[in-house]
This record gives C-alpha cells, structure tokens and sequence, in this order.
C-alpha cells in the first residue's frame, strides 16, 4: 500500500504552487523552506512521497508481510511480553498531525487547496521517524471507528461514541489521495509503514458502549434500551439517599436499598420495551426513513415517540448527568440475577447500576448474537491491517465469560497479541492476570504527580509486587496535563524521565506530553472545570478539548523535553536487561525536601554494580541531594560515573561525588534526573 500511496501522491499533485505549512519539529528542514515560528513551507504531494520512498520503502523487506502483527510476520508462536520492554505513545488520529497549514488561523475542513486540515493516517506516516527518535515502539490509538455526531460534544463529537466498529473514522480520509485510495487503504499505508520502523499498533475498543444512533439498531432494536421521548428530559440516574456514603461501586450489599428507594422505581417506569416488539409492522416505515437518509433515532421518534436511553456511571450517586452521546448495550437478554425478586412481572429492559455492571451482577441468557459480534471487533483489525494489540474499554465491567471469549479469540490468530486492561486499581492486577490481560493501565496518571502527599514514591515502590506491569505515566488523554500544573515544564521532565526506569511498568507518553501542552483532551479523571482554560484567550484552541474539538497540538513548543529523551534513551536500551524488579531499591535521601532514589543492582565482569537514578523533586529549586545506600553486602567500588544529567551553562554546578559517610552526593536541578552507575 506505501508503494501506491507514493504513486497516487505523486499522480495527483497540482500544476499551481502551494503555500502549505507543517511543524518542524519533524525535522525535515532539507525538504522544507524554514518560514519561521516553528514551521516550514513544503509541497506536500512531494514532500510524503518523498518519504515514503527514501525512509520506508527503501528499509522495505520483500520477503516481511508487514500487513500482518510484527510478531506474526516473524514466525513466533508463542508469549514474548514484548510490551514488557516497550515504550508506549497514545494518539488522537485525528488530533495528531492537524494543522492550519494554509495559515488562515482557522482549522478548516476544506481549505484553500481544497485539502482537509484535519489528522490523516497519510500525514501521520511522517510522525514515524519522529516518535521512533523518542524511543517509541508501540503506538496506542484512541478510537479509530467511525463515530456518531448525534447530540455530539463539541465541534466534532467523540470518538467514544461508536456507531460501526469496523468501519474507520471518515475524518481520517486524506483529501491528497482524493478517490484514488480508500481509507482503508490509507490505513493499511501507514500500518505498514509502522511496521517497518519495528513500532507496533495497539488500538482502543469499546464493547461496553455505543452511539445513541448505532448502526446495529435497524437490525437490532433488542440489542438496545428504550425509553419514551418524551420523558428524556427528566431521565437522570436515581439518586440513593439512603447509602451513607457518597459515590460507591454498585456492590451487592447496596443494591437492596437501590430498588427499595422511590426514585429507583420511578426510573423503571420510564423504561419501555424495543419499538419493533411493541409494533412490528411499523419497523418498515422505520427502515424506508433510514434508507431515505433520515438519521435512525429521528426516524423512531418519528414513527414510535421513542428514543434510545442514554448511559450513565456505574457508581450509585455519582453527580455526572447521563451521557447524551452514547447509550449501553444490553448484554443479557434477563434482568440480573439478584435484581429479579425486586422488579414487577413484566418490567422491560432497564439501565441501572447493577445491569451495566454486569461483572458483579449477571444475567442468566447472555446476548450471544452480540456477544460474538463484540468479540469479533479486534479479529476483524488483525485480519485486515495486522495490528499487535488491543485495550479493551471498561472491559472490567464486562462479563468474565466475554472478556475470555474476546481475548481468546484475538489469540487464535495471533498468540503473542498483547491486551491492556483498563483497570486503574493495581490490587486488581492478579484478576486481571487471570482473565489472560497482560497489562494495566494503573494509577500512575493520579499518584506520580502528587509528590508532597508520598504517591510518587509509593507507586514506585509498589510497582515491583503488581501481578502485572503497569502505565508508568504523569497523564493520560482523561486527565489534566503535567505541564498545565505547578511548574509544570519541571515536573513533565520528571516524571516523563523517571517512568523509563520505574520496575515492573511500561513507559507512556501522552501525545503533546513531550513538548509541555498544557490543554487536557477531555476532563474525565481528577480534572476541574477550569483546567480546560490553561491557554491563553489569544489561542485559536482556548477552552477546547481534543476529544470533542478540532484541535491542534502545540508543536511549536519548547522542545527540551524531546532532546532529554533522546539523550536518555541509549542508557535506557543499554541497561534495559539490569531494570529487574527483584534487584530493586529504593533509597533514603537526606536533605530537606522529598528527593527521589532508586536504583538497581548487578554484576558485570565480576564486579558489583549499581544503576542510580536520582530526581530532585522540588520542581522550583535545586538541591543537594545524598543518597543513603544502605545495601547489604555492599562490594560497590567507589567510583561513580554520570551517565545522564541535564546539560547546564554553569559546569561548576554539576557536582557529582561521594560524601564523608560515603554515599553518593549530587546537585541536582529542579526538576532534573540523573543517572548514574556506581562501581
């Protein structure tokens, strides 16, 4: 596909010149005219081509379907915990390489070439060389399905909101290629181009949720909750006023006071049962609006007065409104055991707590139809584009018995294919061990960053005894960003250098992260209202959210942060063998601030040795820092040798020596990381 993407780029350039603009943070200078502010001119329909044959198709073996997982592609039929080593990048397709390359000051959809300005898999391709320069060797998708716009957030809606899993997002089509390539075939482009580089793809799936208005309604009204139109306004998740706690999970020891309560009662009322087995002879009508081109739910309530119930969280008292974008699926065709000796005779289907967790509360007749269909998501991705892995959206909630079939399914094609839970509880980690996940996502995104309170320390200490390996990162696309915090451009150097020497965890970089953009992409976890409002007014992109928004990350940054990385990671791969979590310490640090010290230990040619990393924590000031050892047995040589620290104008700064008890002695830069070896 790479070699008829090249050939379509090249067949479609224009005979006019283009004044088209990309960062240059991708530093392709020599294919460009600089035009300052962090940009450069360049023909774009030359400029991908190009790179495509001098950067990929000349590294292309003949003999490798790069189409297939890396893994498959080399013959291995068996677990290798690839991701162990990995280094992981999340990504909004859409988001990633948007730009106003026309400089308009507006991110058109059309613009003055008529081309889109919106995030491509064609203009991704270039990106590549760039993430593959910072380590990365796994990039994590969000959502790339096609997407419902039907009481959408924002300028474009989120890309949670599924309506056909295995058709792409529309959006993602390059207006460079015109009608001469499919999206499919553009995607197809830039797998194979990612494999090549050795970077590996993992996408984000969710079998828990869909679209308001699901293209699986037309054929499947039973698969879906409905409620009357007009009661939609006053459809919120009952409130319980009589669990003492605040917010709580819907365990079984809550759930009588739930149904017992007259606002649960009221809630079941407005539920009715699908519009097709009410009146079956009006679906038709139904299917000749949709085949006319009317939107599916309009159609309903044209035809029924009915509407799809929208989801909302599983936790009793949870204050979030329902979510208008997208709705539950009904997993089982009964109520929930323990739910039946509380519900009338007929009660029709019902969004509750318990019936949208289904993990703790399950039917009796699973919804096999869909049931095989949600399992059959991630196959149908390795079949047509080969990719490695897959994270599996609030699969904690889902039946045990689907998250088995769905993972072993994926395994029969591919049995070194990589699933990441997204459980944020790491006690949870052996259940999900057991379920035949690899990997959690954790909760480094909510401890790493809260340093005074000890969680930074803690995770790095408990990261050793998880069942499995966890995210080691300071944000995610849910959260606030590092850089939008205190001292943030200090504390994104941190813990961004830190999280690719923390055991037992995978380093991930949340795309933008690299380069200090401080505008979350969504406010779901642990963010405020205002921390949508970190640019300034001036900014095209003030207020907006990437999940929802058309946006565009601020390439032009600084880009300390990228040559730290690039300056770190030949330690990293060098010693990457030495990060055993079974010869890990942590060490105290005498001074008077909360340093951080970790380290671990291995011989090599006999000798005793010890792989040090040490953060200054206080991002405002820097410290004299001295590491109190205290290992047994210690044969560790007096000798240290500096093998990463920030560079510095001022030499005489760099103090790194041994103190009178013997102990390695620093001082360290606010914010800064070393990494030493001693002996």
């Amino acid at each position: 596909m790479l070699k008829k993407l090249a050939a379509v780029l090249r067949k479609n350039k224009p005979s006019y010149p283009l004044n088209y603009t990309i960062p240059s943070l991708l530093n392709y200078k020599d294919q460009g005219k600089n035009v300052g502010n962090g940009e450069i001119l360049i023909n774009p329909y030359d400029f991908y081509s190009f790179l495509i044959e001098d950067l990929f198709l000349s590294k292309k073996d003949n003999n490798v379907n790069y189409l297939e997982s890396i893994s498959n592609s080399k013959g291995l039929t068996r677990r290798t915990n690839w991701h162990k080593k990995s280094v992981f990048y999340s990504l909004m397709a859409r988001t990633f390489t948007t730009w106003d390359n026309d400089r308009s000051g507006e991110i058109d959809e059309s613009n003055l070439y008529d081309l889109s300005e919106l995030g491509s898999f064609v203009k991704s391709i270039a990106l590549l060389p760039y993430l593959k320069s910072i380590g990365v060797d796994v990039l994590y998708f969000l959502p790339l399905s096609s997407y419902s716009t039907y009481r959408s957030k924002g300028d474009l809606g989120s890309s949670y909101a599924v309506v056909n899993f295995t058709e792409l997002d529309e959006n993602l089509k390059d207006s460079l290629t015109g009608n001469k390539m499919t999206l499919k075939e553009e995607f197809k482009a830039f797998v194979e181009a990612a494999h090549i580089l050795e970077i590996r793809i993992m996408i984000d799936i969710i079998p828990r949720t869909n679209a308001l208005d699901s293209s699986l309604i037309l054929d499947h009204p039973d698969w879906f909750y409905w409620i009357n139109t007009k009661d939609l306004s006053k459809y919120n998740p009952p409130l319980i006023d009589t669990i003492d706690a605040q917010v709580v999970p819907p365990h079984a020891k809550h759930m009588p006071k739930v149904y017992e309560h007259e606002n649960t009662k009221n809630h079941l009322k407005l539920f009715k049962d699908n519009p097709y087995s009410l009146n079956p002879s009006k679906w038709d009508e139904v299917r000749k609006l949709v085949k006319g081109g009317m939107n599916i739910l309009d159609a309903v309530n044209q035809v029924y007065k009915m509407t799809v119930a929208p989801a909302f969280s599983d936790h009793i008292n949870d204050t979030q409104p329902p979510w208008y974008d997208v709705t539950f699926f009904r997993l089982y065709l009964d109520h929930p055991v323990n739910a039946q000796k509380y519900l009338k005779k007929n009660q029709p289907p019902y969004i509750l707590f318990d019936t949208i967790k289904s993990n703790l509360h399950p039917g009796l007749e699973p919804n096999m139809p869909l049931w095989e269909l949600l399992a059959d998501i991630i196959p149908y991705y390795q079949r047509e584009f080969g990719i490695d892995g897959a994270r599996i959206d609030m699969g904690h909630a889902l039946p045990q018995e689907l998250i088995e079939m769905i993972i072993s399914k994926a395994r029969e094609i591919d049995q070194d294919f990589v699933f990441v839970a997204e459980e944020l509880d790491p006690s949870n980690a052996r259940k999900a061990k057991k379920l035949g996940y690899d990997a959690i996502i954790g909760n480094g995104f909510w401890m790493e960053s809260r340093i005074l309170e000890g969680k930074l320390h803690e995770f790095i200490k408990s990261a050793p005894k998880l069942a499995l390996p966890a995210f080691a990162c300071g944000e995610t696309h849910d959260t606030p960003r590092l850089a939008g915090k205190h001292n943030g451009v200090n504390l994104t150097n941190l813990l961004t250098l830190v999280n690719f020497f923390i055991p037992n965890t995978m380093p991930f970089i949340n795309s933008g992260q690299e380069f200090y953009e401080v505008q979350p992409m969504n406010l779901g976890i642990d963010a405020t209202p205002e921390d949508r409002y970190h640019l300034p007014e001036s900014d095209p992109f003030y207020g907006k959210l990437a999940l929802f928004d058309k946006y565009a990350l601020h390439y032009q940054n600084d880009h300390s942060l990228v040559n730290h990385i690039r300056k770190i990671l030949p330690v990293r791969n060098k010693y990457l063998s030495k990060l055993n979590p079974k010869k890990f310490h942590m060490f105290n640090v005498l001074g008077p601030y909360i340093g951080l010290a970790f380290g671990y230990t291995f011989k090599s040619k006999g000798e005793d040795k010890l792989l040090l990393v040490v953060a200054n924590t206080n991002t405002s000031y820097e410290e004299y820092m001295e590491v109190k050892l205290n290992l047994k047995n210690n044969k560790l040589a007096p000798k240290l040798k500096v093998l990463f620290e920030f560079d510095r104008s001022d030499d005489e700064a760099n103090v790194n020596d041994f103190s009178l008890n013997g102990n390695p002695f620093f001082l360290v830069g606010p914010g800064e990381v070393k990494i030493i070896l001693i002996g």
